[in-house]
């Protein structure tokens, strides 16, 4: 039992262990060897999320050079598609922050958050008549989706999205689940539970601060390549559209982002099918 609360103590460290007037400051060195660890562990997945980022940039570059010259309804919804592209950017640069320091637990925030703006990405290219309600009377647009199930719904209809609207509905409810401060979300930081003696209480070893463990790594960076691959699949179709009508002579550059993007897919799907293996 010694040698186990050891090994568990080695993942991180201690309130007792740390000294209280520079607790921030000690708790970032043992986040940087937190993440040279986890870098090493799996480095095949943060390249491949290194790529989808590469090819995501690209697609907002695409963006803001296109000027549209379109009614107002339109102008909405592409500023609209626009703003949750950067929003999911950051989101999923600052889970992958979070997943390398090893705060698992609040992972599942962010990359929640990344899938709701997925859902609006779809929603607006398939509504762009609601983008004037999103922006202007955020109460009204709270009344009629009130929530992501909503949105969803309505998106299930359509079957070019189908099947990814039902993945995101599936890895929505489970990182709910995490986000919150349920038992599932809550345990997620308990590094080992050990009994001291039979009919004695269970001693538990939590983490304070980040820490490494192999199986949550692995989990949460299997979503997190997975929602950037979806988050271009959202993204793409709509820029290629406003290339298309706005500034046809990009498409040539266009078509060679899709190459590179349909090459990223078939990558992560092949390393997601040896995740599990």
């Amino acid at each position: 039992m010694g040698s186990e609360k050891s090994a568990a103590r080695n993942e991180s460290r201690w309130l007792f262990e740390l000294n209280t007037s520079s607790i921030n400051e000690e708790l970032d060195a043992d986040d940087e060897h937190i993440r040279r660890r986890s870098r090493a562990e799996a480095p095949e997945g943060f390249a491949l999320f290194n790529e989808a980022m590469g090819l995501f940039s690209k697609l907002m570059l695409f963006y803001e050079h296109i000027y549209v010259r379109t009614s107002e309804e339109g102008e909405l919804a592409s500023e609209a598609h626009y703003l949750l592209m950067v929003d999911a950017f950051n989101s999923l640069r600052a889970a992958y922050k979070v997943l390398l320091d090893g705060y698992y637990a609040q992972v599942s925030l962010l990359l929640r958050r990344v899938i709701e703006c997925i859902l609006r990405m779809y929603f607006f290219r398939k509504f762009p008549d609601q983008a004037l309600l999103y922006w202007r009377n955020s109460h009204a647009w709270r009344r009629k989706y009130p929530t992501e199930e909503s949105l969803r719904r309505k998106l299930e209809r359509f079957d070019d999205i189908r099947e990814f609207v039902g993945v995101l509905r599936e890895r929505y409810h489970t990182l709910s689940d995490l986000a919150h401060a349920t038992a599932k979300g809550i345990v997620i930081q308990v590094i080992s539970t050990q009994k001291k003696k039979k009919g004695t209480m269970k001693q538990q070893l939590v983490a304070t601060g980040g820490y490494f463990n192999h199986t949550w790594l692995r989990i949460f960076q299997s979503l997190l390549v997975e929602e950037a691959g979806i988050v271009l699949h959202a993204s793409a179709e709509p820029i290629y559209a406003l290339l298309r009508e706005h500034e046809p002579t990009w498409l040539e550059s266009f078509e060679q982002f899709k190459l590179a993007a349909d090459k990223f897919v078939r990558e992560t799907k092949a390393w997601i099918e040896r995740q599990g293996e």
